[in-house]
């Protein structure tokens, strides 16, 4: 299972909505405590990286592995630009590359990809096993319509029922 959202990535006000939406996916999955602290520290420095060294148009996103037990949140940019990873940290003339080193120290794994637009920096966490709806799309949006809709809205209209023109037998 997997959500993205795209964001413009020019201010770094929008960082923390970022994040907050991609640990509100998590928590619908069923992620909880430690884990979505991790996931939303993660999320913040990905995103963060991503606005400070290429901003633009942004896409961030959360998938959920098969079996459950593992989240990998993806950040798409339009550099073409690697991170380094935390390979310079102690560098004490260097000013940024201090995230790196948290998300090397708190995901699984972690990379960059290029892609046709930019690039793709990825990070893997382990999370306590969860089970994902296996509701489909439409099945969820359906539940969601039915939960928000009020009865006398599905009652008929039918006004020629009262119409003058509107012969009995």
């Amino acid at each position: 299972m997997s959500f993205h959202i795209v964001f413009r990535g020019t201010q770094r006000n929008g960082i923390p909505a970022a994040r907050r939406a991609l640990v509100d996916i998590a928590k619908s999955w069923g992620v909880t405590g430690d884990s979505l602290d991790d996931i939303g520290l993660v999320a913040g420095e990905l995103v963060a990286n991503a606005v400070i060294h290429a901003p633009g148009r942004l896409l961030a996103g959360l998938k959920l592995s098969p079996d459950g037990d593992r989240v990998v949140i993806e950040v798409y940019d339009p550099s073409r630009r690697m991170p380094t990873g935390a390979a310079n940290f102690g560098n004490s003339n260097l000013t940024s590359g201090r995230g790196m080193l948290l998300i090397e120290g708190l995901s699984k794994s972690w990379g960059a990809e290029p892609t046709i637009l930019g690039k793709k920096v990825w990070a893997e966490l382990a999370v306590p096993t969860v089970t994902a709806s296996t509701q489909s799309r439409s099945e969820r949006r359906a539940a969601v319509i039915t939960r928000l809709a009020r009865p006398a809205c599905f009652q008929p209209r039918m006004p020629y029922l009262n119409s003058p023109l509107r012969k009995d037998g």
